[in-house]
């Protein structure tokens, strides 16, 4: 009976021994102890799909995406221009007497264009037009080439695709795509509501190639809201008449 005691006493002891020995690494931090709640994860998915939420592109500013870019119709007399406060170029040509320069894009003058300035066709070269306080606009339209002749025209690169990036008065920016037709005429990017707009950056994705000339060249760029009996009749949200065609547009990357 004595070795059973004696071994239940040394079995109590070792027990014992360990537990102190739990005690103070609990104590001192060697242990941790984790336990998982499944209402815990839950929350942290729903928190995932709450922030994604908050990412989405604000559907009043979503245009259609299944309209045509090219308004060969367009009837100007309906819009009044607006004129940017400043319009810069990331580069113009400079001629013998004079410097191509995106203001003459502004003075409504057929026989004076912007030209870049770099070597090869331009793909890149952008234009931009800040305006003082935001305007209302209703449409972009440009008249690309040297207009001045049919000569000129064909000799000079002109824009046939280019990214148009407008930043509303909230400083949002959206991206557009402008694609137009190789020909003397105002084409034009009209969107489906008006937008209060405080800059506009036009950027030369690709060209038509001139037959002489590689320089790009647009004769004239037009800011254009609608005009002020006819925006007032469109509702209270200020929405522009949608007769026009449209292009589609996403927000741009932050």
């Amino acid at each position: 009976m004595s070795i059973w005691s004696d071994i239940n006493k040394g079995k109590l002891i070792a027990v014992l021994v360990l537990l102190i020995l739990i005690a103070v690494l609990v104590q001192k931090g060697g242990l941790h102890f984790e336990f998982k709640s499944p209402d815990l994860a839950m929350t942290s998915e729903e928190s995932t799909e709450s922030a994604s939420a908050a990412t989405t592109v604000d559907p009043a500013l979503v245009m259609d995406p299944t309209a045509e870019t090219i308004t060969a119709d367009f009837d100007e007399s309906r819009y009044t221009r607006v004129t940017p406060g400043t319009i810069t170029a990331s580069s113009s040509l400079q001629g013998r007497n004079m410097v191509y320069s995106p203001e003459l894009t502004q003075d409504d003058d057929i026989t004076t264009s912007w030209q870049d300035g770099v070597d090869g066709y331009g793909e890149g070269e952008s234009l931009t037009a800040t305006f003082e306080t935001p305007v209302p606009l209703s449409a972009i339209g440009v008249m690309i080439g040297n207009q001045n002749s049919t000569n000129r025209y064909n000799s000079n690169t002109r824009p046939k695709s280019m990214k148009v990036t407008v930043t509303v008065d909230d400083g949002k920016s959206y991206d557009f795509t402008l694609d137009v037709l190789d020909k003397m005429d105002l084409q034009t990017l009209a969107f489906s509501e008006q937008l209060n707009v405080t800059q506009v950056v036009l950027t030369i994705n690709s060209v038509y190639p001139g037959e002489e000339f590689e320089d790009t060249c647009i004769t004239e760029i037009k800011f254009l809201t609608l005009q002020n009996e006819e925006a007032t009749d469109t509702g209270e949200n200020g929405e522009a008449d949608n007769t026009q065609n449209t292009v589609s547009g996403t927000a741009a990357a932050e």
